[in-house]
């Protein structure tokens, strides 16, 4: 869908080793959600075949917007527990996050540990975060999305 836009990638798409990790409030479209990754990945020249899944709070485990995005793109998802996405170290927590959901990052943690989860068994090698959070909020909408990814 949008692997024509990006003509260098720094990850092959044969290989979906990517975890895209999203926080945002309710009310957001799949449409929104599906441009702030494609903008987050066209910015650090990722590609898009290369992802491996979406992972969220469990919150959002209901979301239609975002279940349709996830099966449109035949993208498992992963649903984490804000207690799960605790214990995860990561390089920008946020004290408004963590009063709003008990953890002080959704989009890191959440990528950061289905990549670890999903990948566990088949190296010894952690998980990486290939892009930090970055909080989209797309022309005209009040409501922002932040998006980080990781590499198992």
């Amino acid at each position: 869908m949008f692997a024509d836009q990006r003509q260098h990638s720094e990850v092959a798409s044969n290989s979906r080793v990517l975890w895209v990790g999203i926080g945002y409030q309710c009310g957001v479209s799949g449409q929104l959600l599906a441009q702030a990754i494609e903008a987050v990945f066209l910015a650090h020249h990722l590609d898009w075949g290369a992802i491996a899944g979406i992972a969220t709070l469990d919150r959002k485990a209901e979301d239609p917007e975002l279940l349709q995005l996830c099966q449109s793109q035949k993208w498992p998802l992963c649903l984490l527990s804000s207690t799960e996405l605790q214990a995860v170290r990561v390089p920008t927590p946020s004290v408004g996050v963590e009063v709003a959901v008990g953890s002080p990052s959704v989009a890191e943690a959440a990528a950061l540990q289905a990549a670890f989860q999903r990948d566990q068994s088949l190296s010894s090698v952690q998980p990486t975060l290939v892009v930090a959070k970055q909080i989209v909020r797309p022309f005209g909408q009040t409501k922002a999305i932040t998006v980080a990814v990781a590499q198992a």
